[in-house]
């Protein structure tokens, strides 16, 4: 953890994190905009699995059931086109997050490199829940539905308040920053 913070608090300049939002954006328009994501709904006839919290075993193998071959298909290349992306979040988050730290002055602060490996958490539960998305894929068991269900609603939580803390957190470094630059020039 402690390395991880250290590479997010060495390289998260301002440049650097735009860079980094970038990099996110241009990935995540076509891939889940334009990719197998956005075509899920139509196959569900509902919302895609990936989006319903704590639904239960039944309810996520009757789901996988209504997606034919051709939506198993693109469900299958939505969860490899799933992985960069939340890549990019959880280093897109980190970045937002190392970049307050900086601005704020918070570096030698013991939580600070915590609250940089934040996003980590994220990564880990949405790796874990696409696991078990593939797993129902290939075994339509109830009892794996079940986890399914409980970690797509762990994740979503997670996922929110990561991503808010993060956003919030980039806004008052730029904040902080854009004060100090017009101070050095009074």
């Amino acid at each position: 953890m402690k390395a991880y913070s250290q590479y997010f608090l060495d390289k998260c300049t301002g440049w650097r994190v735009l860079a980094m939002f970038l990099v996110f954006a241009v990935y995540s328009y076509p891939a889940m905009g334009l990719g197998p994501y956005s075509k899920l709904p139509g196959l569900y006839g509902a919302p895609p699995l990936s989006t319903q919290s704590f639904i239960s075993g039944a309810e996520a193998v009757a789901m996988i059931g209504r997606l034919g071959e051709d939506g198993i298909r693109v469900k299958w290349l939505f969860l490899a086109t799933d992985i960069p992306f939340m890549l990019l979040n959880t280093f897109m988050f980190s970045a937002f997050l190392a970049f307050a730290v900086r601005r704020l002055s918070w570096v030698e602060k013991n939580w600070s490199r915590a609250l940089i490996a934040l996003p980590l958490v994220f990564l880990m539960v949405d790796f874990t829940e696409d696991v078990f998305q593939a797993l129902l894929l290939l075994t339509k068991s109830v009892p794996i539905g079940t986890i399914e269900g409980v970690l797509t609603g762990v994740k979503l939580y997670i996922y929110s308040g990561v991503g808010i803390i993060s956003v919030l957190a980039a806004a008052i470094g730029v904040f902080v920053w854009l004060i100090a630059a017009v101070t050095q020039k009074t």
